[in-house]
């Protein structure tokens, strides 16, 4: 199946992310990965990143969609930087600009120090 980020916001995916978690949404978020991020590494990438620019992790789903067949949740880390921006710095292999992110509550976020 090729699965690819959602080119919006559906009632199927708001549904879908109510099931995870009621209290939060998604949002999309900026691919922009570093020179000595790797491929499907997400949390040695982020924690790499923070020891060199500081930022924080933060925790939660990339949200995937196969139009018509199926939406899934992957766990996923981003790095949060110093305005509180969610950047996502790893590499996707078919080179996505943009990812959809559920974030965790501040509640289930481990490591968060905003």
């Amino acid at each position: 199946m090729n699965q690819t980020t959602p080119v919006g916001i559906s009632d199927e995916i708001l549904t879908f992310c109510r099931e995870i978690d009621p209290s939060t949404n998604p949002t999309f978020v900026d691919v922009i990965p570093t020179k000595d991020s790797k491929h499907q590494d997400c949390f040695s990438n982020v924690e790499s990143h923070i020891k060199e620019f500081g930022g924080n992790i933060g925790y939660g789903w990339t949200i995937w969609e196969s139009p018509n067949l199926f939406i899934e949740a992957e766990f996923h880390a981003v790095w949060i930087d110093n305005k509180r921006k969610y950047i996502d710095i790893t590499p996707k292999k078919d080179g996505e600009k943009k990812i959809l992110f559920f974030p965790n509550t501040p509640q289930l976020a481990v490591g968060i120090k905003l």
